[in-house]
């Protein structure tokens, strides 16, 4: 058994474990409009389950990112690729997609209302 490979993999799956644990948790004590605790049990697993499912994917792929980007040998590409991929993605990800769709419906939404007049 090689633990160079199985060591990230374990500490991948307990760190997924725990960032399940704290979305759930998060959300049990976020939720205080609940007024009983079947409600409160409801919010937690129907907003805490996606939410730690969406953080653990994101979890997953930065790890491999960074093991794809440990194999580049070259330096300046490693350093091109990993400004790419810390920067300019997430930035493109997080406000450019957004912002393109928010564009998009507020277009589909005010329709030039010049046909009507016909």
């Amino acid at each position: 058994m090689n633990i160079k490979r199985t060591l990230p993999l374990i500490v991948l799956a307990v760190v997924s474990l725990f960032v399940f644990a704290c979305a759930l948790g998060a959300v049990w004590v976020l939720s205080v409009d609940a007024k009983t605790m079947d409600e409160k049990i409801q919010a937690s697993l129907s907003l805490g389950i996606p939410s730690a499912l969406v953080l653990i994917v994101l979890l997953w792929f930065g790890a491999g990112m960074d093991q794809m980007l440990a194999r580049l040998k070259q330096r300046s590409t490693r350093i091109s690729v990993s400004v790419l991929t810390y920067i300019v993605v997430p930035v493109v990800l997080c406000i450019g997609l957004p912002a393109l769709a928010a564009v998009v419906i507020y277009v589909s939404f005010n329709a030039p209302k010049g046909w009507q007049q016909l």
